[in-house]
């Protein structure tokens, strides 16, 4: 090890992490049969009014995906179900819940890119998007926990260019050295330099950490007592990064469900797998668990519920996902287009 790497040292588990018995009772345990009547009642008609707490509501395309979002995470807190007394973590409720998210979050890039072309053609003044990177690049290690490689390069991809966006285009909420999301900073700079080696405008933070920057430099090494020392360092850091932020502090892993996925480290370990090298085993608190451990490739996942949504945004939006439904796509000739549904760029003559 060079001197750098020593001055490195383990700050130990933050005393306050919660235990992961703690961490499952947290979860979502809403009914979901809510969530599931009103998007099969969407599939089925269309846009309709809905009574509510809050009044009456038009549910449309976004409340269903907003739905399918709260459905999903109900999804994560089933997979825990006889995990406290049987110890079964049911892996297979999670996977079809990040299935689910990550086409969630296909409708919001495609209503992202929308809201932006909206902005620079003048049609409106300002722009107001739903993303933190907080959340949405903490998923991209999920994906790769479960073998999703593709669906985790495209949307890297995406982000990287939200980020080189003109100023004038804030796409994140919590970007840049006010909030200081280093861990997603460095997830992103992996990844880039891993698929992409793009120029990124990244902000002062994503370089101010020695932890990620020595990992950036030894990601793939072959010296495996270096790399479970940085990963265990990596872990530490982890746990004294899962606070809520305040109105003054902030903290790369205030989103309480990822305490316990250890997103970064499976965004190392997995390239790593994919080069072929060996990982290290990690005795830590957020490697212990179901949610610290990889998953074999699965094919992609889509069920018939999954399907309709889709084919209803699609209704909706005639571009969304050609991947899917356009002539060489894997649902091709399964949807067609309403008549009396306008193009979404309708103020174009």
């Amino acid at each position: 090890m060079n001197s750098d790497i020593i001055d490195i040292k383990r700050q130990g588990i933050y005393k306050k992490f919660p235990s992961f018995e703690f961490y499952i009772q947290s979860l979502d345990n809403s009914n979901d049969q809510i969530f599931l009547d009103l998007l099969d009642k969407y599939i089925k008609d269309g846009d309709f009014q809905h009574k509510s707490e809050f009044g009456v509501l038009d549910y449309n395309i976004f409340y269903a995906f907003n739905g399918l979002g709260s459905y999903l995470q109900r999804l994560k807190q089933k997979s825990f179900e006889d995990f406290q007394t049987k110890n079964i973590f049911n892996e297979s409720y999670f996977f079809q819940a990040i299935s689910y998210l990550y086409w969630q979050t296909c409708f919001e890039i495609h209503q992202c890119s929308k809201s932006i072309e909206l902005f620079n053609n003048g049609v409106n003044d300002q722009l107001n998007t739903m993303f933190f990177l907080k959340s949405k690049v903490s998923d991209l290690g999920t994906y790769l926990q479960f073998d999703m490689l593709e669906e985790a390069k495209f949307l890297t991809n995406k982000y990287l260019d939200f980020i080189n966006s003109p100023t004038s285009l804030k796409i994140f909420n919590d970007e840049g050295d006010l909030y200081h999301r280093r861990t997603q900073y460095f997830v992103l700079r992996l990844l880039n330099n891993y698929w992409f080696k793009k120029d990124i405008n990244f902000p002062t933070c994503a370089f101010d950490e020695p932890l990620f920057n020595q990992l950036i430099e030894n990601w793939d090494t072959e010296n495996i007592i270096l790399l479970e020392h940085l990963l265990l360092c990596l872990c530490d850091r982890h746990t004294h990064q899962s606070k809520f932020d305040t109105a003054t502090k902030f903290f790369d892993i205030s989103d309480f469900t990822f305490s316990y996925l250890p997103f970064e480290i499976h965004t190392i370990l997995r390239l790593r797998t994919e080069k072929g090298l060996e990982n290290p085993i990690l005795n830590h608190v957020i490697m212990t668990t179901p949610l610290g451990k990889f998953y074999p490739n699965k094919k992609p996942y889509m069920d018939d519920f999954l399907l309709k949504i889709l084919k209803r945004a699609r209704l909706e939006y005639p571009d969304f996902e050609d991947g899917l439904f356009a002539k060489e796509g894997l649902y091709a000739d399964t949807i067609k287009p309403s008549a009396d549904k306008k193009p979404w760029q309708f103020w174009k003559k």
